[in-house]
């Protein structure tokens, strides 16, 4: 998990007690209409580089 300052911390599963999707997306509403194709695929590759 990485905070809003940047650091990391690691989260194990085996010290969860709950695991559940919230079903919303990370991505701000409306990229995917704001940008072009190659510039979502552009975002999309730094995003899997990461």
């Amino acid at each position: 998990m990485r905070g809003a300052d940047g650091t990391e911390e690691t989260i194990l599963r085996a010290d969860l007690n709950q695991l559940h999707g919230s079903g919303l997306s990370l991505m701000p509403t409306g990229i995917k209409a704001a940008l072009k194709t190659q510039d979502m695929a552009d975002l999309l590759a730094f995003i899997r580089a990461k």
